[in-house]
């Protein structure tokens, strides 16, 4: 899976959740800076496999409840 792709998904995660809109874009706005960072990363490890962590974050940023108000 490609890292923007994994990205994605995280995303659509945050704009199914209970958080308002401002909060949403704040989550989303990480995320890509994550997916940038994760792409120097890949670069500067001549495209290794970067994916599972990827996915670990999208799983932690959706289950944790981190960003629950209640």
């Amino acid at each position: 899976m490609e890292i923007s792709k994994a990205i994605n998904i995280a995303i659509g995660c945050v704009m199914g959740s209970d958080l308002e809109m401002d909060e949403k874009r704040q989550v989303i706005d990480k995320l890509r800076t994550v997916e940038n960072t994760l792409e120097e990363i890949s670069g500067a490890l001549d495209g290794q496999n970067v994916t599972p962590l990827v996915e670990r974050l999208a799983y932690i940023l959706s289950d944790s409840g981190f960003y629950d108000k209640d």
